[in-house]
């Protein structure tokens, strides 16, 4: 059996994060995070109104004013800050509107500035908050704070908060704020990682014999593997991208390779190709750079077996793009294996962008008012499913140029 490379970033480099509580920060909040603050707000005089407006500070500049600011006062409000974040995000927003973090002057200075300067800023206090030395702590916390967020944005029941911020000139401070923290922790550095409530979600409502289908996983199937989830189907055109992405040696999974076995680390599982069929159709896709590569489409089957050599699952790459009809209904695809089925798809949060999207906006030509009522989605960061109406409200949010800001897939930004 040959050793290969398949596996490794993952193991290396990908965590799976649960939800925590805010407030425990209140324990590890100390001279460190209060210094990180302090020097955001010196370094961000021209912005003193951002920094106040969400530190809930009150002062005026003159020489001294960071002396002004005591550790005590900074302590006492971020504890405030991890409360409403825990308990409360829409008082959380409600209070950044009393203490005027977003007016029409912020987002007049914010406009004329690059808006990367932003970004950069907005990352940076929500990192003095959760600053400490254990980092994949860090991202814990942040990742749980994107979740809350996103939910906010998107879900039916707060939807119409967003809106009002992103059709509201004087409000666009607040909605740059959160979409800050969504793309950063779930897409830029999250991309990799799962949550564990959608794992644990997905075991239990696919996991007894049910396939689920991975839009766009590419190699990203070892966390499923290793917690039990054995009938995968990945749709995915591979690109070449792949090992600057995610692993080496991706090849073997999708092409003609002379590798037949694969080992799974940490498991006693083993995946045995079975079959590797072309479906006579070739694909145009532009990579990253805007270059273009033509791929030959196909379907390569495994077989997964445990040490006993029992077969107990399988898992099937098809190599293509994905269809508006992939989302629809059952049934077979002229050359390819059957279609996905709703309540068992699975896909990552980059890609919730570029389902959702209009063309015109770099979206792969899939329209979600198409989608069955009452299609699910899982997505690995996030740790409720997504729906019809989160994503219609999603591709709203797309479509706003009246915001000038980032857009939430990591491609497009």
């Amino acid at each position: 059996m040959k050793k290969v490379k398949l596996f490794e970033n993952w193991i290396e480099e990908q965590d799976v994060f649960r939800d925590v509580d805010i407030t425990t920060m209140n324990k590890i909040l100390g001279v460190r995070n209060i210094n990180r603050i302090k020097k955001i707000i010196l370094n961000t005089v021209s912005e003193l109104q951002i920094c106040s407006g969400f530190f809930d500070l009150n002062f005026s500049i003159n020489d001294d004013f960071l002396d002004m600011i005591s550790g005590k006062v900074i302590k006492q409000y971020c504890n405030e800050i991890y409360a409403l974040l825990q308990n409360d995000v829409v008082g959380y927003i409600k209070k950044l509107e009393e203490n005027n973090f977003s007016t029409k002057i912020t987002n007049r200075v914010e406009t004329k500035k690059n808006l990367d300067h932003v970004l950069k800023r907005n990352k940076k206090i929500f990192d003095s908050l959760f600053d400490q030395r254990d980092e994949s702590k860090r991202e814990e916390f942040l990742f749980t704070i994107a979740n809350k967020f996103f939910e906010f944005c998107f879900q039916e029941k707060t939807f119409p908060k967003f809106k009002r911020l992103i059709n509201d000139d004087d409000k666009h401070s607040i909605a740059r704020l959160l979409l800050t923290i969504i793309w950063s922790n779930l897409a830029e550095h999250g991309w990799q990682h799962w949550h564990r409530d959608c794992i644990d979600r997905i075991k239990r409502e696919c996991g007894k014999g049910h396939e689920v289908v991975y839009i766009a996983g590419g190699t990203d199937i070892y966390q499923l593997i290793k917690n039990g989830i054995y009938n995968i189907r990945v749709i995915d055109p591979f690109l070449s991208t792949q090992p600057e992405y995610y692993s080496e040696d991706w090849k073997v999974l999708v092409e003609a390779d002379h590798v037949d076995t694969i080992k799974v680390p940490k498991t006693n599982l083993v995946m045995k190709k079975i079959s590797h069929k072309k479906t006579g159709e070739t694909l145009v896709a532009e990579l990253s750079k805007g270059e273009k590569e033509k791929i030959k489409s196909s379907v390569t089957k495994w077989d997964l077996v445990d040490k006993s050599n029992k077969k107990i699952g399988r898992v099937t790459f098809e190599r293509r793009f994905v269809h508006q009809e992939d989302f629809v209904s059952r049934g077979d695809l002229p050359g390819v294996a059957r279609r996905a089925k709703p309540g068992c798809l699975l896909i990552s949060f980059n890609e919730i962008y570029f389902i959702s999207a209009p063309i015109s906006q770099n979206g792969w030509g899939i329209n979600p008012a198409k989608f069955p009522d009452n299609i699910k989605f899982f997505v690995k960061q996030l740790r409720n499913p997504v729906d019809k109406k989160i994503l219609l409200n999603y591709r709203y949010n797309t479509t706003q140029r009246k915001l000038h800001y980032i857009h939430l897939g990591t491609c497009v930004n």
